[in-house]
């Protein structure tokens, strides 16, 4: 069942035009989580926002993983870019735009992205390698597809979008060295 967001009740847009959760949200993913990227017993993993909330504290992500369902949840004042194509993709190929039908899509994508570049996702006692990485990407971005779909965005520029963060977004998901993954 879908749950778009709902600006004013969920989110609010900032000053620079991206988006800031009003209250703390829970986002399932519509696509189980591959066996290769598994995670470790707890099935919970944590780690800190990469942009600060309006107080100034830092703001603590978590993923929880049951079977192989994995729930993001987020705090009240995280904030995202909503889509984040260039100009010229979006006019070209009519995507990316941010409405109710692809922000709650974006967040998780933007959310998981961020974790991968925290070195928390994937969530695991191995060494935390490319490849893995690369299958978390896939994933990230196969639910941002489904959440599209779901929340009623056009399917055929779901699919665009799609495509577009598969083959131009790989450099969002790679570790940033400031960033430490923390756990709870």
């Amino acid at each position: 069942m879908s749950k778009r967001l709902e600006q004013g009740e969920d989110y609010e847009k900032t000053s620079n035009g991206h988006f800031r959760l009003l209250k703390e949200l829970s986002i399932r993913s519509p696509v189980f989580v591959p066996f290769g990227i598994q995670p470790r017993e707890d099935g919970r993993y944590g780690w800190h926002a990469e942009e600060e909330g309006t107080n100034k504290q830092a703001l603590q992500c978590c993923l929880e993983c049951e079977g192989r369902v994995w729930t993001l949840h987020l705090p009240a004042g995280y904030h995202w870019d909503g889509a984040s194509a260039p100009w010229l993709v979006r006019k070209l190929f009519d995507v990316a735009e941010n409405n109710e039908s692809t922000l709650r899509a974006t967040l998780h994508h933007d959310a998981m992205y961020e974790g991968m570049r925290a070195q928390a996702v994937p969530p695991t006692r191995r060494r935390w390698s490319p490849k893995r990485r690369s299958k978390t990407r896939k994933w990230a971005d196969r639910s941002m597809l489904e959440i599209l779909k779901v929340d009623g965005y056009p399917e055929a520029k779901a699919e665009k979008m799609h495509l577009g963060v598969r083959r131009f977004a790989a450099g969002a998901s790679k570790p940033r060295d400031q960033l430490v993954p923390t756990s709870e």
